[in-house]
């Protein structure tokens, strides 16, 4: 963290501003149409989960996965393909 801090500190007052509005411009790094949420059932032995155990057609929540970008932070969001509101 020491080393991003003592590279800002040499940045010309535009390059500050530049990388302050990168921060506030959100980008779309990916999309998939399909995607599916589970409920994960209680692990029956200690080996830990295997996803051939879940039933694919028992899925909670179908919808469009969209991780996008901020500054130096990533987002994962779930989205209704036909509404395009979010899952909280």
């Amino acid at each position: 963290m020491k080393a991003i801090t003592d590279q800002k500190a040499k940045l010309s007052n535009k390059e500050k501003k530049n990388i302050k509005n990168m921060a506030e411009y959100e980008s779309t790094l990916a999309v998939l149409r399909e995607c599916y949420v589970y409920r994960i059932p209680p692990r029956s032995t200690s080996k830990g989960y295997k996803a051939a155990d879940w039933d694919v057609e028992k899925h909670i929540w179908a919808g469009r996965l969209r991780i996008t970008a901020r500054g130096e932070q990533a987002f994962i969001k779930l989205e209704d393909p036909n509404t395009g509101n979010f899952l909280i």
